[in-house]
């Protein structure tokens, strides 16, 4: 338990005695085990993407007490707590899995231009090419176009 990582963050903040460490450990690694599917095992594909004005409600309130910042400033849009209602539905962080997936596509976006920015000759082409390709940038759109998964989920909410 002296080299527990989790115990080493949280004993940042507060202080754990030692009898503690091996009942925290414990719990930790039950909930770790037996509340979570792997990650290799989730499908956004087989996401359950149905969401009811109720849930919305309940998620409202519950962002509203625990995290704020996440509230939407309208009323109607919901669209990020439906996010977070269809992570809890399917016991996964689809927030934090869609953000990592934009980023990676991004980066992956970035790099392709970079590759083609590299085989430009001369200062005063890269600089064209940088204006033309850098100028409109990688939107979301664009991302949600491409992403199979979202595709399929989208598929699934309209039939």
């Amino acid at each position: 338990f002296g080299e527990s990582v989790i115990l080493e963050g949280v004993s940042e903040d507060i202080v754990i005695k030692e009898e503690d460490k091996e009942p925290i450990c414990t719990s930790i690694h039950y909930i770790l085990t037996n509340c979570s599917p792997p990650p290799t095992s989730l499908n956004l594909v087989d996401v359950k993407a149905k969401v009811d004005k109720s849930q919305v409600k309940e998620m409202e309130a519950m962002v509203q007490s625990q995290a704020v910042i996440l509230k939407p400033e309208s009323d109607k849009d919901e669209a990020l707590l439906k996010i977070l209602i269809m992570g809890e539905n399917n016991h996964f962080p689809l927030l934090t899995y869609l953000v990592d997936t934009y980023h990676r596509y991004r980066l992956l976006k970035y790099q392709e231009l970079y590759d083609q920015l590299d085989k430009k000759e001369g200062q005063k082409q890269k600089l064209k090419f940088i204006g033309k390709k850098f100028h409109k940038g990688v939107n979301l759109t664009d991302f949600m176009k491409k992403c199979h998964a979202l595709q399929e989920i989208n598929r699934k909410k309209k039939t």
